[in-house]
């Protein structure tokens, strides 16, 4: 299973970033397993969105959504709702159906 991770352009840096990219796939691994999900068939791999500083935001958000198209769900870190990308795909996973998480 594939999770995009969508978090705001700030936090691409953040010293935080790998602990937190722990938290969101012990999460989701949590959410499968309450589901029903057998462990030993679960393989999930977080994908960071797409963060450029050199492209305009169009490309930006036209990548980020070829991401989620290959993803099998979309987990939005706090803060989400400050960035406009973030919010791009949050309605984009919504109108398609992509299973969604935020991150508390």
């Amino acid at each position: 299973m594939k999770i995009l991770w969508v978090y705001p352009a700030e936090f691409q840096n953040s010293e935080e970033k790998e602990d937190a990219r722990e938290k969101v796939k012990d999460m989701y691994v949590s959410h499968l397993l309450k589901r029903g999900e057998v462990l030993e068939d679960i393989n999930v791999e977080v994908i960071d969105r797409y963060i450029s500083d050199t492209e305009n935001a169009a490309t930006i958000i036209s990548k980020c959504i070829e991401q989620l198209n290959n993803c099998d769900a979309a987990f939005f870190m706090k803060g989400w709702e400050r960035d406009k990308v973030c919010q791009v795909l949050q309605f984009t996973a919504k109108q398609f159906g992509i299973e969604r998480g935020t991150q508390v």
